[in-house]
């Protein structure tokens, strides 16, 4: 890499404003780094950033730190497989979803809120019939089971995907998924619907469970 490009005090105080205010992260120690196509990357060692610019100079260094967040739209998005470094930080724009959601959301889907609770148990026993039939198909089982998933994800009722804790209103704008006490990916909402911000491949490719009542 060229000379690393370090974000200034002050930049660091508005990120970690921005931070603050969409996730509740009131600390960020580390060394930030301006990396390509607006990532920011973090660094904790103990080298400063002297020792860091001099030894880009003496041998060829692919990366410093580790991928934090990126600025995409001007706001400030953080990186999946980071959720567990903040975990004990992050307290604002939580939604708390179900194993069934879970599913949905590790797959790539974006959730809506709420869900059409008409014809609850038609729909259930639609859904198990056409999980039992995909059950039984072998060439064509994952095309199939992809296409169900599709056509399903928006019209499920709220009682098999399950609202979010408390019913209470949607948060807008950057939010945080959980499951449990586990962080499992963030989104955007606009207070009816959360897009999906899980990168491609972290996206689970295997075949959904079945629907389960919570």
């Amino acid at each position: 890499m060229t000379h690393p490009n370090f974000i200034r005090s002050s930049q660091k105080k508005e990120i970690l404003a921005e931070l603050e205010e969409n996730y509740g992260i009131e600390k960020l120690n580390y060394l930030l780094i301006e990396a390509g196509k607006k990532k920011i990357r973090g660094f904790s060692g103990s080298l400063t950033k002297e020792e860091i610019a001099l030894l880009t100079t003496l041998t060829k260094i692919e990366v410093i730190g580790i991928y934090l967040a990126s600025k995409k739209d001007e706001v400030i998005r953080l990186n999946f497989d980071v959720a567990a470094l903040f975990q004990n930080q992050i307290t604002k724009n939580i939604i708390q979803i179900n194993k069934n959601r879970l599913d949905l959301w590790l797959r790539g889907y974006d959730l809506d809120f709420p869900f059409e609770e008409k014809n609850e148990k038609e729909k259930l026993s639609k859904i198990e019939k056409n999980n039992s039939e995909i059950k039984s198909k072998t060439d064509n089982r994952l095309v199939s089971e992809a296409n169900l998933n599709k056509q399903d994800a928006r019209t499920r009722p709220i009682s098999l995907l399950g609202g979010w804790e408390g019913q209470q209103q949607i948060p807008t704008g950057t939010v945080t998924l959980k499951y449990g006490e586990d962080i499992v990916g963030f989104g955007k909402s606009n207070g009816q619907k959360v897009y999906n911000y899980v990168p491609k491949e972290r996206k689970l490719k295997i075949p959904m469970p079945k629907i389960t009542q919570d």
